[in-house]
This record gives C-alpha cells, sequence and structure tokens, in this order.
C-alpha cells in the first residue's frame, strides 16, 4: 500500500498533507490517491448512496485535476477531501481495507450464482451489442446475462463478489484479453457509457499503464464499485459537504494558501491555530440525513402468551 493511501485511510491528515505537499513528483501523488479511492471498494457490504455519490464526484475532481496544471495547494486541498472522505466512511462504520477472503472461500459463494441460467432478452441483446456481437460463444453470452441480472435486481452485494471472483481468477473470456476488459465493457453496456464509469474506467487505465501496471492490483477496487451501481444524488441536497467539513476545508485552503511550496513544509510557522492538527483531531458531529439504501434489519423478539382460563 502507497505509503499517502496509507495516511488518507487512517485519516491522517497532517502526514497526508505533508507528504502529498514535499513529494515532487506528481503522477506518485496520484498514485496514492487512485489506490485510496480504490480501499473503499474492499468492503464487502454495500456502501450508503451518499459514499457512493461523494466518491464519484471526488474521481471525477481528481481526473479534471489531473489534466490540467495543477497547484500544489489545489492537491493538497484535494487530499484534505479524501481525509475527510475516509472519516465520514468511519462514521459508517464501514471497516478498510477489509481483508479479502480465501480464493476458495469466494468461489464457494459465487457458486450458486454461477450456475444461473439466465434467458437473455431482446432488449438484453439490443444492451450488450458491442460485446455479443463479437461471437464469443455461450460463456461470454451468460456472463452478460448475469451481470445484468443481478444489476437489475439490485443485488449489489452478489454483482460485487462475482467482480472479485473474476478478476482473481487471473484468466481470459472469449476473445477479450483479461477478464478486467471484459467487465469494463460489460458495465459499460448495462449503464449505457454512463460519464460517471467512463471516468472510472479513465482513472483505472491511467494506474494500469504507470509504471507498467506496477499497482492495477491495488487499484482493483475501481473497477469493483461498479457492482455496487450508479446511484443518483437527491435533488433537494445542495451540498455534500457537511457545514463542519466546509469549515475544515476553507482553513485548510486558507493555510495552503500561505504556505511556499520551495520551503520544507515542516520547517513553516503556522498561524494561531495548527490546522495540521485540526485536520487530525476533526470528526464531524453529525451524519449527513440522507436514505440509507440497506438499513440494518431490526432483531424483532416475539413473545407469546398464554390467555388464563
Amino acid at each position: 500500500m502507497h505509503p499517502l493511501t496509507k495516511d488518507i485511510i487512517e485519516c491522517k491528515g497532517q502526514e497526508a498533507l505533508q507528504r502529498a505537499m514535499t513529494t515532487e513528483d506528481l503522477d506518485e501523488i496520484w498514485n496514492g490517491c487512485i489506490q485510496a479511492m480504490a480501499v473503499i471498494a474492499t468492503t464487502s457490504k454495500e456502501p450508503p448512496i451518499e459514499i457512493i455519490v461523494l466518491w464519484d464526484l471526488l474521481l471525477n475532481e481528481m481526473d479534471q485535476l489531473m489534466n490540467q496544471e495543477t497547484s500544489k495547494e489545489e492537491i493538497g486541498l484535494f487530499v484534505s477531501k479524501l481525509v475527510l472522505f475516509y472519516q465520514r466512511v468511519r462514521q459508517y462504520s464501514i471497516k478498510v481495507p477489509e481483508p479479502l477472503a480465501h480464493f476458495a472461500t469466494l468461489k464457494s459463494k459465487v457458486t450458486a450464482l454461477l450456475s444461473l441460467r439466465i434467458i437473455m432478452t431482446e432488449g438484453g441483446y439490443t444492451r450488450f451489442y458491442p460485446i455479443l456481437s463479437r461471437n464469443d460463444g455461450e460463456t461470454v453470452e451468460r456472463a452478460c446475462g448475469l451481470i445484468s441480472y443481478l444489476f437489475g435486481n439490485k443485488r449489489y452485494g452478489e454483482c460485487r463478489m462475482l467482480l472479485e471472483y473474476m478478476t482473481r481468477r487471473k484468466s481470459t473470456i472469449g476473445t477479450y484479453s483479461s477478464l478486467d476488459e471484459f467487465l469494463w465493457e460489460a458495465c459499460n453496456c448495462y449503464f449505457k457509457q454512463d460519464p460517471r464509469l467512463l471516468t472510472r474506467e479513465k482513472i483505472y487505465r491511467w494506474i494500469e499503464n504507470y509504471k507498467g501496471g506496477k499497482y492495477r492490483t491495488d487499484a482493483i477496487g475501481i473497477l469493483w464499485m461498479n457492482a455496487f451501481g450508479l446511484p443518483n444524488i437527491r435533488k433537494d441536497i445542495v451540498s455534500l459537504w457537511t457545514n463542519e467539513e466546509e469549515y475544515i476545508l476553507s482553513q485548510v485552503q486558507e493555510l495552503l494558501g500561505n504556505l511556499k511550496v520551495e520551503t520544507n513544509i515542516e520547517a513553516v510557522e503556522t498561524q494561531e491555530v495548527d490546522l495540521w492538527e485540526f485536520i487530525n483531531e476533526f470528526v464531524p458531529k453529525a451524519l449527513p440525513k440522507y436514505e440509507n439504501p440497506n438499513p440494518e434489519p431490526k432483531e424483532v423478539k416475539m413473545i407469546r402468551v398464554k390467555d388464563k382460563r
């Protein structure tokens, strides 16, 4: 795991900011950020809608920063947002990174799914035409049908296991060079080339090509996140950041604007409030009120009362 990634997911704001601001190689910073974005998908539990929506917005912001001349202040602010994102993840008691199951255990969990016989509808053939037109045979058609079935029935947890199983097999399917390549095209077909999917794939392709794909497996979560679908944020939500989070971001932005990147950041005298420590200690007082798509089931105890005779 990249050191910057570790600082971010452990919510060590001071260390993450210092590392980002003192690293000269921008690509190495993006490497750490992308790995951090991928870690959330190691969870086997479907994240709340608000987490997925915020994740996509941050991924889109990173894509924009990577494709323009970006200042260290902008990078520092973005890293701060990632730290706050993982503080939000902690608020939902999502433990990351979640240890991956033994492959044999994972296989046993998806065996029932793989045995399902899904009949592809006419609409399905139309949707997956870019794949099915390759005439790769029954195996590819069945895989498309199964993925479509899981998405359509909102069986996102099972879809997440299926994607992990397929990518960890390290084999090929049809005329595709890898299962990763197939899964990206299948997801894009199902979601009709949604811009969010295109951004996800673009970021994944970047790290796949970075240093010869050395860190590809560390970013596989970018692909796994597709299993949880593409939820839309409610129109009445003005901002995904709480007032407390907006405040800390404004304070960090002000601090970063006063720093000279050329100097050693550890030697820079800060103002009255030590904002490096402030971001480390900051915890939002309350979560934004979003609808949880999968609330935890409540335990109901049945008590039998005997009538007196």
